[in-house]
């Protein structure tokens, strides 16, 4: 694996800019962890938990296809391709096997590499992830690729949190990076693969039914984008006071919750 800090990896012609975390070689103690960000994100989502979870392990961020530093291109922008590109990345990286954490669309990739390359996945914990069930709000989603200032960006992003937590120079950082070249119709073009006009997306509840890796799905209660299911309430952590942003809004509640479940499924 490469040493810690920013790279740009070549991945089927991708370029992909990484970011990678953790103690120095001799120090690792735990296996690694792989991050994977919802739609409209990068790997600065998960600036607030990122320091907790690279305390003992490795743990690699990057920007999908579309997103961040990333390139534009995303070949057709389904789930299916978006995770053929996170195996890729793996492999890029040396990685056999990794833990997962994935948030959001970053979830439903999860999903389609558990499905495509399971072999790939050491565990999988997912923050309130599509491709379970639930309809995904596209007067979130689509809108978010057409946003042009920083006071319509703090309008969507409140729709995605319990409480108002996304501030004036976020929201104009988030904007700019819309503005990049390509991005927007990277984003629309995600968004017209992976959703209907409803917002369903494919469905991978059998998948995750007979899952032959741990698996823990951390939802908050209080999602407006996507629901957590009625029929995985049982299962899943539900954060109180908490949106689609459970990184951002609870992050120590996450990373506790992260933590402890990487400490049982074996010797990550």
């Amino acid at each position: 694996m490469m040493v810690a800090g920013h790279h740009l990896v070549r991945v089927a012609g991708h370029e992909l800019a990484v970011r990678i975390a953790g103690p120095a070689e001799g120090q690792v103690q735990a296996e690694p962890l792989l991050l994977i960000h919802g739609f409209g994100g990068s790997k600065e989502s998960w600036q607030l938990i990122l320091p907790a979870l690279s305390q003992t392990r490795r743990v690699i961020s990057f920007d999908l296809p579309g997103h961040g530093a990333s390139s534009c291109a995303v070949g057709d922008g389904s789930l299916h391709t978006l995770a053929e590109t996170v195996s890729g990345l793996m492999a890029e990286l040396g990685l056999g096997r990794a833990h997962i954490l994935a948030h959001s669309l970053g979830g439903g990739i999860a999903l389609a590499l558990l499905a495509q390359q399971p072999a790939v996945l050491q565990s999988l914990c997912l923050l309130a992830p599509v491709g379970l069930g639930s309809r995904v709000a596209m007067d979130f989603v689509g809108a978010l690729p057409d946003v042009r200032s920083a006071e319509a960006m703090q309008q969507l992003m409140a729709m995605a949190t319990f409480a108002p937590r996304v501030g004036r120079r976020a929201a104009q950082a988030l904007v700019q990076g819309l503005d990049r070249p390509g991005v927007r119709s990277a984003l629309r073009h995600i968004v017209q693969a992976c959703f209907t006009a409803e917002g369903d997306t494919a469905d991978f509840q059998p998948v995750l039914g007979q899952a032959g890796v741990p698996v823990r799905l951390v939802w908050g209660a209080e999602d407006r984008i996507v629901l957590c299911p009625p029929a995985l309430t049982g299962q899943a952590i539900l954060l109180p006071q908490t949106g689609h942003l459970p990184q951002l809004e609870q992050p120590e509640s996450v990373v506790q919750s992260v933590n402890s479940f990487l400490a049982g499924p074996g010797p990550g």
